[in-house]
């Protein structure tokens, strides 16, 4: 992970600006590569609280993919873009505008043909991204379900392939939200902590007694 280098934004974000430089916009096999590079950019920058350069990267970056959505690379990318779009609009005060954006975004899910789990695997990060902004919305009756059928996701995934860790990991990531906006609201916690400890125990994960995740803070 190229995240804060000598915990230098600068450095950081210059390194993915080289991967930007460095491959030609005209390559259209490199093109999801490119975009991908912009994208984090965008996510480096608004993690850094610098709204206007996160914007521009992410435009950037939603621009490149869609010079070719017939490609699948270029396609899930877009969406993934559009995520990053959407929790920029929340970091700015407007998880409403967020909440239509990713919305608007439920049609792009394939629910048939090849790349199906590659399809898992992102609308579960989908499902946290939206749940979270429906938080910040102060939308919890609606979050709720959100992180209910997410957190199902990530189990089959596992059923699936059990060395699955960044389903593990995504899994371990919605308990603790879903434990957190329940011991918010009833004062208490619940089994979901207690399973993602043993996850996390399981894969080899640091602890999460105090976990990142939060309804206030965005995922990557």
């Amino acid at each position: 992970d190229l995240l804060m280098v000598d915990g230098s934004v600068a450095q950081a974000t210059g390194l993915y600006e080289q991967v930007v430089a460095m491959l030609d916009p005209r390559d259209r096999e490199r093109r999801s590569i490119r975009g991908s590079a912009m994208g984090m950019l965008a996510v480096r920058w608004r993690d850094a609280g610098d709204l206007e350069q996160a914007r521009r990267w992410i435009e950037r970056a939603q621009k490149e993919f869609r010079i070719d959505v017939q490609d699948e690379s270029c396609r899930d990318g877009l969406l993934s873009a559009n995520m990053t779009s959407a929790t920029i609009l929340a970091e700015a005060g407007d998880p409403q505008a967020a909440v239509q954006l990713l919305r608007s975004e439920l049609g792009r899910f394939a629910t048939a043909g090849p790349g199906l789990v590659r399809q898992a695997h992102l609308r579960a990060h989908f499902d946290r991204v939206l749940a979270n902004c429906l938080l910040m919305a102060g939308r919890r009756d609606e979050a709720l379900p959100i992180l209910d059928a997410g957190v199902e996701r990530c189990r089959a995934l596992l059923a699936r392939d059990e060395s699955d860790r960044g389903a593990a990991y995504r899994l371990i990531e919605m308990l603790m939200l879903r434990e957190r906006v329940h011991g918010e609201a009833t004062g208490e916690s619940d089994s979901d902590r207690v399973e993602a400890a043993a996850i996390a125990a399981q894969y080899g994960f640091a602890s999460h007694a105090n976990p990142a995740p939060s309804a206030h803070r965005l995922p990557r």
